[in-house]
């Protein structure tokens, strides 16, 4: 069973789709590991028959696993990967204005990447261990 599975994630991110949203996953884990991030967001996080995560891309570290615990664990800058990744997206869509709309994480990392990227200081959520959203 997944441990940081929130209730009510997967619905939330369905209703996002409804008005036309895409979704893109955003990982500092390694790409060796891709299989596994794919199984445990699409397949293990489904919540009940009727609710799972929409597709969507799945961007992961080009680094080795000891680099990304490292960098996730250790060094605390996994923001770094994140902000190049999501910028690249950025220039693969002309560069502005942005094409991020919001962007959801769980740690403090994740939300300087998203603001580095361009997207909107008010539009960027922290989700802790508890389900609690915060700005």
């Amino acid at each position: 069973e997944p441990t940081n599975a929130h209730p009510g994630v997967c619905r939330f991110f369905e209703d996002l789709a409804t008005y036309h949203a895409r979704v893109l996953f955003l990982t500092s884990r390694p790409l060796s590991l891709v299989d596994a991030t794919r199984h445990f967001l699409f397949a293990a996080l489904r919540q009940d028959v009727t609710s799972a995560l929409p597709d969507g891309p799945v961007l992961t570290s080009r680094s080795s696993v000891i680099e990304a615990l490292y960098s996730e664990l250790v060094s605390k800058t996994a923001d770094v990967f994140k902000t190049k990744a999501l910028l690249d997206v950025r220039r693969a869509f002309g560069g502005t204005p942005t094409p991020f709309v919001a962007g959801f994480g769980n740690r403090l990392t994740d939300g300087r990447a998203y603001a580095r990227a361009g997207v909107p200081v008010d539009a960027i959520f922290l989700i802790d261990a508890d389900s609690v959203v915060r700005r």
